[in-house]
């Protein structure tokens, strides 16, 4: 794939990630009527589980055919931020891997938990939203430079 095609992918991949993530928040955000909350619960499982093949998706894209390697090729001084990129890749990854584990497991009237899986839902939502802004940073710094050309004297 050319330059120009892995930034467009990965801008339609970033854009099916925001609204994935969106839905997840709605669903969290989603009132519990009465005293069960397991439609909430049996929705949380599916987008939780759909927005991290998304995360997964959008990853590998940037991994093997998309921005890490371009940045590495044009500016490789660079190279410190990309790996942590790369590394903040795997905590996410992680992080999301134990979420969905804790879901499965999860009784459906432990509401404490299901709480505090909400909140590591919104922290690793945040988590994702601030590198994201960060993998932004770098992508305008290695393609945006302005590398000199003619001039004044």
């Amino acid at each position: 794939m050319d330059d120009g095609g892995i930034v467009k992918q990965c801008r339609i991949e970033n854009e099916a990630l925001r609204h994935t993530r969106n839905a997840l928040l709605a669903i969290i955000d989603w009132p519990i009527e009465g005293t069960t909350y397991s439609r909430k619960l049996s929705g949380l499982r599916f987008q939780q589980r759909w927005f991290q093949q998304q995360v997964e998706r959008v990853f590998a894209i940037e991994e093997h055919d998309g921005y890490m390697n371009l940045v590495l090729d044009l500016e490789p001084k660079y190279s410190q931020q990309v790996k942590q990129l790369q590394s903040e890749h795997v905590s996410l990854r992680n992080r999301l891997t134990q979420i969905s584990t804790r879901l499965d497991r999860m009784q459906p009237d432990d509401l404490t938990t299901f709480n505090a899986i909400c909140e590591e839902l919104r922290s690793v939502i945040q988590s994702l939203d601030d590198h994201i802004e960060r993998e932004k940073e770098i992508l305008q710094l290695a393609f945006n430079q302005d590398v000199g050309g003619e001039g004044g004297s």
